[in-house]
């Protein structure tokens, strides 16, 4: 055994199979630097008598084996499976597992700016501008929050997005033009980002960069847009607003259409014959399911006829054309008209606008364009269509989704107890006269000889511990 001592550690030295071995052991010991040698010539030689039966048993030099680094079993190189690293392992699940294991997980910023936004932007910008814009503001606001943009996919925890939830509920911003107020975010614009960060995550699983995404809470108290628009409202608002607007909003009333489905419709795809006045197709929407069919009412017939005549029937084009990028009207093509539909109302109640509706003193809280899809379903709702029929003419992805647009009135809720009534305490209409009727003697003996029946039908038998005790 050559062992020597280089300053104040002992060293090894020696010759294994032609190999020179040479390490430190660390030790100021002569004797346990000795015992360590020892068990280092030990262990090679074990080693030598694994490879030696594994090239036996494999039919091949011990020269080609080599030992995996996944697993620490001796392998055929040539029969190995190369890594992404071209690391050789002993095969395909070790492979998979020292990949995923030496695999470097990109930050959400590097994710979001190489794969993520590329990806929306490429399946939405064209087909659903909303959505693309969605997704674009959400990421926005990931990528300024520094703690989760350079945080690694594998690394975003519940805790985390808490962080972030924090920050921006308290983080204090500058809100409307006048600038007076200066607040966090709302919960739902911080429940929007989270939604983006979610499909962020799951895009990131199914594509195999990370293993499997984390399941992210929202806030509570976020509030829906559930604004019912009454019929004294729409009537207002339609005789305010200028022409394009009211066909617009007229057929938003009557369909039930999101506001981009409505701006997308073609005359390829009314048809005036179909059902009894015409139905109309949309070919695509928010989700798989907006793709339906959905039957025009007279005044949504009476609207579209009256365009296509003036546009001299054309076979093919856009039922809303605009000087756009798209060709079709827009959000921002309505804006200013829908803004002044309601100075114009409000103005009349007051009478201090010029031009305004003379003989209206009613004034209206403003909404949007899409409240008449959120009326008009619950409309249906409460004309006692269930929520599959609902889901199917609104385009819903799921029926948990339609329940949101139901909101039965007081009316209706009270008529459906009143229908119920009696049921819960086995009482009728019917059985309240049978039992308002004067009852005669035979029908009182009758009803007694039917109880005795019921009650001799329905005894036990005798236990046989009761006939032991009698006898």
């Amino acid at each position: 055994m050559s062992i020597y001592k280089r300053g104040k550690y002992y060293w090894y030295k020696f010759y294994f199979n032609g190999e020179l071995i040479r390490e430190s052991t660390k030790q100021g010991n002569d004797k346990i630097a000795r015992q360590m040698e020892a068990a280092h010539r030990a262990r090679l030689a074990k080693e030598m008598d694994q490879r030696n039966a594994k090239a036996e048993q494999l039919g091949c030099s011990v020269h080609d084996l080599v030992r995996c680094p996944e697993c620490e079993k001796w392998f055929d190189r040539k029969r190995a499976a190369r890594g992404i690293d071209e690391k050789l392992v002993c095969g395909d699940v070790c492979r998979l597992a020292w990949e995923r294991r030496s695999r470097v997980i990109p930050t959400l910023q590097q994710f979001c700016d190489e794969r993520f936004e590329p990806w929306a932007k490429a399946t939405f910008a064209h087909t659903n501008t909303n959505s693309w814009h969605w997704f674009r503001a959400g990421i926005r606001r990931l990528k300024a929050y520094e703690a989760l943009a350079s945080c690694r996919l594998n690394e975003i925890t519940k805790e985390r997005v808490a962080g972030f939830a924090a920050h921006e509920q308290t983080r204090q911003q500058s809100r409307g033009r006048d600038g007076e107020a200066k607040r966090g975010l709302a919960v739902s614009s911080i429940n929007s980002t989270i939604r983006v960060l979610r499909r962020i995550l799951r895009l990131a699983a199914e594509w195999g960069v990370i293993e499997s995404a984390p399941k992210l809470s929202l806030l509570p108290g976020e509030r829906h847009g559930e604004r019912v628009i009454s019929r004294d409202e729409e009537a207002l608002y339609l005789a305010a607003a200028p022409a394009l607007l009211r066909d617009v909003a007229t057929v938003l009333a009557d369909t039930g259409l999101r506001p981009d489905e409505c701006y997308r419709l073609r005359w390829e795809n009314i048809n005036w014959t179909n059902g009894q006045n015409g139905t109309v197709l949309v070919t695509h929407g928010k989700t798989a399911a907006a793709r339906r069919v959905i039957p025009m009412t007279l005044r949504v017939r009476g609207v579209l006829e009256m365009r296509w005549e003036r546009a001299k029937r054309p076979p093919e084009d856009w039922v809303w054309p605009a000087p756009t990028k798209s060709g079709h009207i827009n959000h921002a093509s309505l804006r200013k008209q829908h803004t002044r539909t309601f100075r114009i109302i409000n103005a009349s109640s007051s009478g201090q606008a010029e031009g305004a509706l003379s003989g209206d003193r009613t004034r209206i809280r403003p909404f949007v364009l899409y409240a008449f899809r959120h009326t008009f379903l619950t409309r249906l709702g409460e004309s006692g269509c269930d929520a599959w029929t609902l889901a199917r003419i609104a385009g819903h992805s799921s029926i948990s989704i339609s329940s949101r647009y139901v909101h039965p009135s007081e009316d209706v809720v009270l008529g459906a107890m009143a229908r119920l009534d009696g049921h819960n305490s086995g009482h009728t209409r019917e059985t309240q006269k049978l039992a308002s009727r004067p009852q005669t003697g035979e029908v009182i003996e009758a009803e007694g000889e039917l109880w005795r029946a019921r009650r001799d039908s329905n005894s036990r038998p005798i236990a046989p511990e009761a006939i032991a005790l009698s006898s």
